[in-house]
């Protein structure tokens, strides 16, 4: 666990070849059923003061259907929780949990990433045309804030070449439908909050579409 001065978090960083000079942010990857999403692109201006923008999120919700694998992923969570917990004074750290129960009982998990970040805190990294081709985000940009490495989120597909082999292409997030298979890749990352308290979230890096839900319902009816 490594404490961020700018902006002020704390991360699990990962040194290279045992190298603490080359180190670099662990990634996870969990795989589930995609069941709720806000994703851009942005149809219009939210309708809040320009104040809040740098709250305005993108983000899914995913489920696994009781499945082992995905309950292998929410005990890896709380394992990681934990670690973080343990480099902070008892009472200091909010109690959190990755587990949200749905309508049919199955547990989910949900990541998310900010649009924007103040303009102190980094620099701007231009909107990608597929995720902003109104320029509706760049315009609430302004002054004020920045898009920056942290906020982008790749959106991907995984196909599979003639002899087996796989690759992705970036893909439009409005490609994405509830019940889609999907892989997401995370960040635990602990944020400050009031009165010296602090908190885990999980920010989403990318979400990459491994079977349609259209496929899915076709193999599924015969």
């Amino acid at each position: 666990v490594e404490a961020i001065q700018q902006p002020k978090t704390w991360r699990l960083i990962k040194a290279i070849n045992g190298d603490s000079r080359e180190a670099k942010e662990m990634v996870f990857v969990i795989h589930g059923i995609l069941q709720d999403k806000s994703l851009p692109p942005l149809n219009m201006k939210p309708k809040t003061v320009p104040s809040r923008y740098r709250f305005l999120k993108q983000g899914v919700t995913i489920t696994g259907l009781d499945t082992p694998t995905f309950s292998d992923s929410i005990k890896s969570a709380t394992e990681i929780y934990g670690l973080f917990d343990w480099n902070f004074a008892e009472g200091r750290m909010e109690l959190w949990s990755c587990v949200n129960r749905t309508p049919n009982e199955c547990d989910s998990i949900h990541a998310s990433n900010r649009y924007l970040m103040l303009k102190m805190e980094a620099t701007h990294q231009p909107f990608k045309k597929l995720v902003d081709p109104k320029g509706i985000l760049k315009a609430m940009a302004k002054e004020s804030y920045v898009h920056t490495e942290d906020n982008d989120v790749l959106y991907t597909k995984c196909k599979t070449q003639a002899e087996g082999k796989f690759f992705y292409k970036e893909i439009g997030p409005q490609a994405f439908q509830i019940g889609d298979i999907v892989e997401i890749q995370v960040l635990f990352v602990v944020v400050p909050l009031k009165d010296e308290k602090v908190k885990m979230i999980m920010v989403l890096q990318s979400i990459t579409l491994l079977e349609a839900w259209s496929k899915v319902k076709r193999k599924t009816d015969k």
